[in-house]
């Protein structure tokens, strides 16, 4: 590195991309844990340590509510399921036109006997 603060300001770019809110209230949370364990903290570090839990306490964090409605049972979609009409397929939809297509009384075996009209040849 060319020059000597250049390590300076490429640090500085690279922190930029951390979350300061994040981090500070990682480290907070790491202070405190190392509090409760025994460990003496300097006077300044204490006191960030104490606001930052009478912050905690004066918003702390939301809790999950066990009254919110789950996903509906699966039996539940079953029985909607079951009172809705299927959509037609592909196969449904040829086989109904090839019934209603021949006359009453006729069945498909007589179709394919019949013979195939073809144009007349003329002559030149």
């Amino acid at each position: 590195m060319a020059n000597s603060n250049q390590w300076k300001e490429m640090r500085k770019s690279a922190l930029k991309t951390i979350d300061v809110t994040n981090f500070i209230e990682l480290m907070l949370k790491q202070m405190n844990y190392q509090r409760m364990k025994g460990v003496e903290l300097i006077d300044d570090v204490d006191k960030l340590v104490n606001w930052y839990l009478w912050i905690c306490k004066k918003y702390p964090e939301p809790e999950a509510k066990p009254e919110q409605k789950p996903a509906p049972a699966k039996a539940e979609v079953k029985e909607v399921a079951e009172d809705s009409t299927p959509p037609a397929t592909s196969e449904d939809t040829k086989k109904s036109k090839v019934e209603d297509s021949s006359p009453s009384g006729a069945s498909s075996a007589s179709k394919k006997s019949k013979p195939k009209k073809t144009a007349p040849k003329k002559d030149k």
